[in-house]
């Protein structure tokens, strides 16, 4: 099993680093996006502005997007144990959720090139939910950046395998407790009698 790839995808997925990088280029893009919006026209001549949209979306966006899903919902049902630290979108909680609005994303592009080259026409109302789409997930990449950081809200960061309350081992047995699924000695019987009769006399 190649090590130095378990390696990657584990910084990837798990690393601030990488979050610094996820958030950062969405954000870029988003201001990429404001920028093209309101210098766009509505005519086909702008040649320069619809390239650099397009290497906007494909850098800042689909890129950092896809290494996003494949080390964090991909690779871990490859690679069971070695990603057991990838916090797992199922059960639902918060922490790894904060990704979704980034796979909603390439959801929403996808259709919107779809509709472009199928039907050679924007449909208005999917660009609108998207560039909306795109704002929520700058918005939580930062946030999830920031719990990474322990900048607020470290209770949604999840605990890495091994700790917890659970991790050091079993609870140590109190002597004179009975525990449920282990054999039950006598020997401390004659103990514990002899020891109340002291008292009642």
């Amino acid at each position: 099993m190649p090590g130095s790839g378990v390696s990657a995808c584990l910084w990837l997925a798990t690393s601030s680093a990488a979050q610094a990088w996820y958030a950062s280029a969405i954000s870029l893009g988003l201001v990429i996006s404001l920028i093209v919006i309101f210098e766009w026209d509505g005519t086909g001549e702008q040649t320069g502005l619809r390239v650099v949209s397009l290497l906007s979306v494909a850098l800042c966006i689909y890129l950092p997007g896809f290494v996003m899903m494949v080390s964090r919902l991909c690779m871990p049902i490859v690679w069971l144990s070695e990603l057991q630290d990838v916090p797992a979108c199922c059960p639902c909680t918060c922490f790894p959720h904060l990704d979704t609005p980034w796979y909603v994303l390439l959801g929403l592009g996808g259709c919107d090139v779809l509709f472009v080259v199928l039907f050679a026409s924007h449909l208005w109302l999917l660009g609108a939910a998207y560039y909306s789409m795109e704002i929520a997930t700058a918005v939580c990449a930062v946030v999830k950046l920031c719990i990474m950081l322990d900048c607020c809200c470290s209770e949604c960061k999840p605990k890495r395998a091994g700790q917890g309350p659970t991790a050091s081992g079993t609870v140590g047995h109190v002597p004179g407790t009975v525990v449920v699924g282990q054999p039950v000695s006598t020997a401390s019987i004659p103990a514990e009698a002899s020891k109340v009769s002291k008292e009642s006399e």
